[in-house]
């Protein structure tokens, strides 16, 4: 990361957390995940893409944000067997928890660049932040 953006982002956060009217753990787990997807980012990511796992799928003409669906709903699986008492040899529930919201964030990220490859170079602004069904934009 530049100077610039992370001068800008420290700024921010710290405007954000001085306001800050939420759950006061919530702020410590966005760090927690900050630091998993930064630590997790070294195994997986390359040089050219801190997302290059996860856009893998694209080679086969699968955008990476449909990817992340399926990686989420893996997670979600391993909660469900938490939920039925399983225990886990790996991960910890805490552990699939925090690469959930990961992978939303990622998942969130991957759409918006989907997104802007689709819109015409003449029509720059995005749509809401709002998934729009491509069916029925075509209906």
């Amino acid at each position: 990361m530049d100077k610039k953006r992370e001068e800008e982002y420290l700024n921010r956060f710290e405007k954000i957390v001085k306001g800050f009217k939420g759950h006061p753990e919530f702020i410590e787990v966005l760090l927690d995940m900050v630091e998993v997807h930064s630590n997790k980012s070294n195994d997986y990511a390359t040089e050219d893409s801190p997302f290059s796992n996860i856009e893998l799928c694209e080679r086969v003409h699968f955008p990476a944000w449909k990817g992340v669906i399926i990686r989420l709903g893996d997670k979600y699986s391993r909660l469900m067997n938490a939920l039925s008492g399983k225990l886990f040899k790996y991960e910890g529930i805490e552990d699939a928890f925090i690469d959930n919201s990961c992978y939303s964030i990622m998942g969130l990220i991957e759409y918006r660049k989907y997104l802007k490859e689709q819109i015409k170079e003449e029509d720059k602004e995005l749509p809401n932040q709002r998934i729009i069904d491509e069916k029925s934009t075509t209906e």
